[in-house]
């Protein structure tokens, strides 16, 4: 299992939303989708799964404007975040990966290590 497999999957995953999600060489952002519009953007060079999942849940759960420009205040930057983490722990035990493997859980994801902790209490 590698990173492009999973970013597959993701990008279908939006698809499947009618999200018309194009990749682009350069993107400021990474990735970017308008819930209202339902299309999207993202950077095919650096993105992440991480970052596409959690643009896929802002779609999901109809985020619209961020409510303060700060994430750690933002519950929708949490709550994307929180979402793209179990759903990438779920593709990565579908894929075969198991908690043994933690760290290569973080790299082909891109899933930041700090939200690893509460993943595992919850995976045990």
């Amino acid at each position: 299992m590698g990173q492009q497999d999973i970013i597959d999957i993701i990008i279908s995953d939006i698809r499947r939303l009618g999200v018309d999600f194009r990749a682009v060489d350069e993107l400021d952002a990474l990735a970017v989708i308008s819930p209202s519009l339902d299309r999207g953007l993202y950077d095919k060079n650096r993105s992440t799964p991480f970052i596409l999942a959690h643009e896929m849940f802002h779609k999901m759960n109809n985020h619209g404007k961020r409510k303060y420009d700060n994430d750690i205040r933002n519950t929708q930057e949490h709550d994307a975040n929180v979402a793209a983490t179990a759903y990438l722990w779920s593709l990565y035990i579908q894929m075969g990966g198991t908690t043994e493997y933690v760290q290569h859980f973080i790299d082909v994801s891109g899933t930041p290590d700090y939200l690893i902790e509460r993943l595992l209490k919850l995976a045990n």
